[in-house]
């Protein structure tokens, strides 16, 4: 996350916290208490929550453009395949050639 975008939502969470604390100071006595403290209590987590909801936001982004990326690699045509031989006319050129993956050792030693 980018300093000044960190700023700003730091500017915008005081603000508001800010203007609730002075809504709850100017009608102190003609509402609830409990109500208020409630909203004052509130407004004090409005910080970390947009933070952590940007965060996540990112993170979304993020993954979704990797996904995109993924997906565009899916639109690439192929290229033509020329000069392609079959299995079998591969078997009839190199008689020689082994027919199963395997790996034998003999007279090996690793040290």
């Amino acid at each position: 996350m980018p300093l000044w975008f960190a700023v700003r939502i730091d500017l915008v969470s005081v603000a508001t916290t800010v203007a609730i604390a002075t809504f709850c100071v100017m009608y102190r006595t003609s509402s609830d208490p409990v109500l208020l403290a409630m909203l004052l209590s509130y407004s004090l987590l409005l910080q970390s929550q947009i933070i952590s909801t940007v965060r996540m936001v990112m993170q979304v982004e993020s993954r979704m453009a990797n996904a995109d990326r993924c997906f565009g690699l899916l639109q690439i045509p192929e290229e033509p395949m020329r000069g392609f031989l079959t299995l079998e006319a591969l078997q009839r050129r190199n008689p020689g050639w082994p027919q199963h993956g395997q790996i034998e050792f003999a007279n090996v030693s690793i040290k």
